[in-house]
């Protein structure tokens, strides 16, 4: 049961090619709680969410936040299934998101954990013909 929901808006504009922060920590400098407020919806976790529309051969940065307990991080990176239900072998939107000499390339529906040490750099990369739509979640 949703008590009270907090909207917020997000253009295809603004997630072109670039990481836009969807969902924050309530706690952090610049999430408000004001119900439709601008900037990302509060939530009360140690969770970002990120979205982005990524145009064929782009590739976008992300760092693996210092901030909470221990030296590795974790992300969940997952690509968007846009073309419709496909119970065959995935096709669409294809990633590859590498970082410390490892890779991985994941198509339409696929996700995948990423783990990182705090401060390092990983990349996502759209090696398909096609605008990926990514979600990336920094869950800790």
């Amino acid at each position: 049961m949703i008590v009270d929901a907090r909207c917020r808006h997000f253009s295809d504009e603004e997630k072109r090619d670039q990481w836009v922060r969807i969902v924050a920590p309530a706690s952090e400098p610049g999430v408000s709680d004001a119900r439709e407020a601008s900037g990302p919806a509060p939530v009360h976790s140690p969770l970002s969410l990120y979205a982005t529309l990524l145009s064929p051969s782009r590739v976008l940065p992300h760092t693996f936040p210092t901030a909470g307990p221990g030296p590795a991080r974790k992300v969940y990176i997952h690509v968007a299934q846009t073309s419709g239900y496909n119970p065959k072998e995935a096709s669409g939107a294809r990633v590859k998101v590498s970082g410390d000499g490892a890779e991985v390339e994941l198509r339409e529906g696929d996700g995948a954990y990423i783990m990182g040490e705090a401060g390092r750099e990983m990349k996502v990369e759209n090696v398909g013909e096609s605008v990926a739509e990514v979600l990336l979640f920094d869950v800790e």
